[in-house]
């Protein structure tokens, strides 16, 4: 975990020095407070393994890093694979701006999925982002994993209203 910090760098090829070039390589994340604590564990880094500074983090995990020193914000964002959702279950306009789902118990009025394995990656895919960046929709998806085993057609457009949701938020 990241401490809480105004400085955030990328290191790159963290192998012991005097190895072999050949010899795989490690990325690090060094985050610290200040500038000079930053350049500090740096320099600690550097007695011990062949470091080269990569500047500022731009993306990590698949996701997009905003550092925006002026602020003081850390913006961490997943836009490229929430766009690519969007697009894959074909959800281009009709934006929600909340997530509230209703599951109704009548198991006669809602007819059952043909094929459970595109609900399944929807949520399964949203599940990802809820642990990453997007908390506030983890309520909606541990309401609809309920029913991944016998899915019906209303448990899948309310998958969808959740995804509709993200980009009412701005993925």
């Amino acid at each position: 975990m990241l401490p809480s910090s105004d400085n955030v760098r990328s290191e790159g090829r963290a192998s012991d020095k005097g190895g072999d070039d050949n010899e795989p390589h490690n990325d690090l994340l060094v985050g610290e407070k200040t500038e000079k604590q930053l350049q500090t564990e740096h320099n600690a880094l550097d007695l011990h393994f062949m470091v080269k500074w990569l500047g500022d983090v731009k993306f990590m995990l698949g996701m997009e890093v905003k550092h925006d020193r002026t602020e003081g914000k850390l913006v961490i964002r997943q836009t490229q694979f929430n766009l690519g959702l969007l697009e894959q279950f074909g959800q281009d306009a009709n934006s929600v701006r909340n997530p509230k789902i209703r599951r109704q118990y009548s198991d006669n009025t809602h007819a059952h999925l043909d094929s459970k394995t595109k609900n399944r990656e929807l949520i399964g895919s949203m599940l990802h982002i809820v642990n990453a960046t997007h908390p506030d929709i983890s309520i909606a998806l541990s309401i609809l994993s309920q029913y991944l085993d016998d899915p019906r057609e209303m448990d899948c457009r309310a998958a969808i209203r959740v995804l509709r949701h993200l980009e009412a938020i701005g993925i």
